[in-house]
Formats: structure tokens, C-alpha cells, sequence
């Protein structure tokens, strides 16, 4: 629950802001792809392709069929190992 329980009970929007809340994930999802794809092992093209960022995460998602969170997180994991 919020801090401000008392707030929102007092206004009557609490319910407002759970839905607004339900929504953005809801949404979130589908534009990052999060619940597209089916959780597999990574290959060393994807590294590869990950590492060389040439094109939008975005698009990377749909060629190698990963969600933009999935690369964000590998990029960031493969860029610490070798700092």
C-alpha cells in the first residue's frame, strides 16, 4: 500500500489508483514484449548482435524473438563482466 492511504481514502480515488496502475503494466508489457517470448538460453549471435547496438532495441526484440527488457538486462550483465 501507498504512504498516503489516508490521502487517497479521504478523496475516494483509491481504486482510481490501482487501476491506472494495472493499466501501465498491462501496457508496459505489450511495448516491451515481456510476456511474448519463451524463456531460452542465450547464443553467442545474440551476444554479438546485443553488444553491437546498431539497431533499436526494439527491432533487435523482434529478430531474435527476445523482450526489450531481456536485452537491456544482458547488455548491461555482458558490459559488466568485462569492465
Amino acid at each position: 500500500m501507498p504512504k498516503y492511504k489516508k490521502y487517497y481514502e479521504a478523496k475516494g480515488e483509491m481504486e482510481k489508483y490501482h487501476d491506472i496502475a494495472k493499466r501501465w503494466k498491462k501496457g508496459y508489457r505489450k511495448r516491451t514484449g515481456s510476456d511474448r517470448y519463451i524463456p531460452r538460453e542465450w547464443s553467442p549471435e545474440d551476444d554479438k548482435l546485443i553488444l553491437e547496438h546498431k539497431i533499436p532495441d526494439r527491432e533487435l526484440s523482434e529478430q531474435i524473438q527476445r523482450s526489450v527488457t531481456a536485452i537491456q538486462v544482458r547488455r548491461c550483465r555482458l558490459k559488466g563482466n568485462k569492465e
